[in-house]
């Protein structure tokens, strides 16, 4: 692992799976009931304004464009079963997409490890109009990269190991395509 990534990348290589199951657009998660709003850090361009904050009518709409339902504080239930409080970051990805929104679902109290290795369950959303709609969908830390095509920056996926795989925009979602070595990858989106 590069030094860059810190101790939580040394504790990540030491974690079970925990409760590690499928992919988190291919799962249904539960929830125990009504929302509020999910804080976000900017992942913008000094000087670029974006909000840091979804509102409690956009957060439902994410929500429910990732199978998840409003629950009381803005939780939701982990594959652990533990309620836990999503985090979200805007995201610039430039071209057709623009602004994305990264939700980041991560382990709780008492399963801290629920994604074992890859840390936390993750979605990539794009918002048209009221509407969000998901454009990535995996376990694991998101990292934007210099690279581009078809406009929209590409994305790699952090995680243990010597290498990562890369993702592509092709026209409505990202698409895996090759691999990036540990000795190129950029920080995660925080």
């Amino acid at each position: 692992m590069r030094a860059a990534a810190g101790p939580l990348a040394a504790l990540l290589l030491l974690v079970p799976l925990g409760c590690f199951r499928g992919t988190p657009g291919a799962r249904d998660m539960r929830v125990r009931a009504g929302a509020t709003e999910v804080r976000a850090h900017s992942t913008a361009p000094t000087g670029t304004h974006l909000p840091d904050t979804l509102s409690h009518a956009q957060l439902a709409a994410a929500l429910r464009a990732m199978r998840l339902r409003p629950a009381p504080g803005g939780r939701v239930v982990n594959d652990c079963d533990e309620a836990v409080r999503p985090e979200s970051h805007p995201v610039d990805l430039g071209g057709s997409v623009g602004r994305a929104w990264l939700v980041e679902v991560g382990g709780g109290p008492r399963m801290l490890t629920c994604y074992g290795n890859a840390g936390v369950a993750f979605w990539l959303l794009r918002k048209r109009g009221e509407d969000f709609h998901v454009i990535l969908a995996d376990y694991g830390l998101l990292a934007v990269l210099s690279t581009v095509h078809h406009n929209v920056k590409d994305l790699a996926i952090g995680g243990p190991g010597f290498r990562f795989p890369v993702f592509v925009w092709e026209d409505s979602a990202y698409r895996r395509r090759g691999w990036i070595p540990d000795s190129l990858m950029p920080p995660p989106v925080h």
